[in-house]
């Protein structure tokens, strides 16, 4: 699978290319790297109107190549030594996006169908609580 990162796109533009390949996954672009089983600080997030170009500097196109057994950390590595780019992945459960801080051993797969399993489980668990 390729991601082609266009120089004028948005965070937000990225982030919605991505998550159309795994929609309960999606990358957050930080000013800063953080440390491998440690979180990224709030502030240091780039806001999602910003364009590629702004956070690269470059106005040349990036085509970032990876695949659904990639690891978590494989991938967030793979931004930053290809194109200088502080990545976190954050996996959408139970209506909320956390950073995968405790799993960057997974694959990008099972990061996905773990936000799945947690998205049907609450469906499960609502539609119970309406029956009762």
């Amino acid at each position: 699978m390729n991601l082609i990162l266009k120089a004028h796109d948005t965070i937000q533009t990225i982030q919605e290319h991505f998550s159309a390949i795994f929609p309960y996954l999606r990358l957050e672009f930080y000013h800063t790297k953080h440390q491998p089983g440690e979180a990224n600080v709030q502030a240091d997030q780039y806001l999602h109107n910003v364009t590629l170009q702004t956070v690269t500097g470059s106005e040349q196109d990036i085509e970032i190549a990876f695949h659904p057994e990639m690891k978590t950390k494989d991938l967030e590595l793979l931004f930053e030594t290809q194109c200088k780019l502080y990545v976190q992945l954050m996996r959408k459960q139970s209506g909320t996006w956390l950073q995968t801080t405790r799993s960057d051993e997974q694959t990008l797969a099972q990061q996905n169908q773990h936000g799945a399993d947690m998205d049907a489980f609450k469906h499960t668990k609502q539609e119970l609580d309406e029956a009762f």
